[in-house]
């Protein structure tokens, strides 16, 4: 949508004169159809859907106020019409009309259309592997509180602020995960939008899925955890706690007990008919990757839950992700004194 509106800057300084200006490549993707199409679909059931947010000026009686208005993808496209209704390129001396191109604008639909119908033939099997924990631009917001815009084609001449959620700094999970598809697994890996392509753990789980050589040993389904598509309001937490053994307490035999590989399940069901909550997870105590002694293990847990309130949904998961962890913690740490160094991953 940016890009449409007011066009790319790859290289900000000096440097950008190396390079094609912003304005020239916002001409450009004028009549680029790809860029039309991975504008947010409106077929797709969007959580909270993406906007397009304008500060804008309202005259009111003999004075004016400041408004805040709010366009999803069914109806961002009226507002970017009017906003390049009036777009021209200057060539040899023509002006060379340049607005919103309808035809693509349909061709783009259509194409959106089509991809979110499409089904695998029987017998392909489909995986989805995606990047995560990077901000990743959601919203588009033109004007401030403080400057307002007052016609919609300063917005052509008005950077962006953007509003991010997780994925992998281009596509947001959501967007990654909503291929329509029926997946086998869908994985997610920390990284950004190519980082991930050099990730070793991208590839552990390629070879896992493909079985190709050797059985990895650093695979772990509770580690590599798979996100299926749910309905409803859905959560999906993930979190690892390292744990550093400061100090080995003996037992009476004079060995120390480890409780690797056991599972420790926790369940919540809740709500009434009209508003059921179902959340569980799994806590998973292992050795890290490559760690052989007993000095240093973590605590994976995989928690989902599905519901219709939001905020009650949320709150369920956040209960069995403690209830499963503490008590992998606690049958762990028997016999040991700990110290805890946790990192957590939260997706909707």
């Amino acid at each position: 949508m940016d890009c449409l509106l007011t066009g790319v800057e790859f290289v900000k300084g000096w440097q950008r004169e190396l390079f094609i200006a912003k304005w020239s490549m916002h001409q450009l993707l004028i009549e680029c159809p790809s860029v039309y199409e991975l504008m947010a679909s409106s077929h797709f059931k969007w959580s909270e859907p993406p906007e397009l947010r304008l500060w804008r000026k309202q005259t009111e009686g003999n004075g004016h106020k400041v408004e805040l208005e709010a366009f999803g993808p069914k109806d961002n496209l009226h507002v970017m019409m009017a906003a390049l209704k009036n777009n021209k390129l200057d060539f040899k001396g023509d002006e060379i009309p340049l607005p919103l191109n309808k035809d693509i604008v349909e061709w783009a639909i259509e194409t959106q259309r089509i991809m979110h119908t499409a089904k695998l033939p029987e017998g392909v099997k489909f995986y989805n592997l995606y990047g995560t924990m990077c901000d990743t631009p959601y919203h588009a917001c033109y004007g401030s509180k403080n400057t307002p815009l007052e016609e919609l084609p300063e917005i052509l001449e008005t950077e962006a602020e953007f509003f991010c959620v997780d994925g992998d700094g281009t596509v947001p999970c959501e967007s990654a995960m909503a291929d329509g598809l029926n997946a086998e697994a869908r994985v997610g890996i920390p990284g950004d939008h190519r980082g991930i392509l050099m990730d070793d753990r991208f590839f552990r789980v390629i070879k896992h899925w493909l079985k190709a050589g050797d059985a990895d040993p650093f695979y772990d389904p509770a580690s590599d955890y798979v996100m299926v598509p749910r309905k409803g309001f859905e959560f999906d937490s993930h979190t690892e706690e390292s744990i550093a053994v400061t100090k080995i307490l003996e037992s009476d035999d004079g060995g120390v007990e480890t409780t690797c590989k056991q599972v420790y399940i926790a369940t919540v069901e809740t709500g009434s008919r009209s508003s059921d909550i179902r959340a569980e997870a799994h806590a998973h105590v292992h050795h890290k990757p490559g760690q052989t002694f007993d000095s240093e293990f973590q605590v994976s847990t995989v928690g989902v839950a599905e519901g219709r309130d939001r905020g009650e949904t949320k709150a369920a998961l956040d209960q069995v992700m403690v209830e499963a962890s503490e008590e992998a913690k606690a049958a762990s740490t028997k016999n040991r004194r700990i110290v805890s160094d946790k990192t957590c991953y939260l997706r909707h």
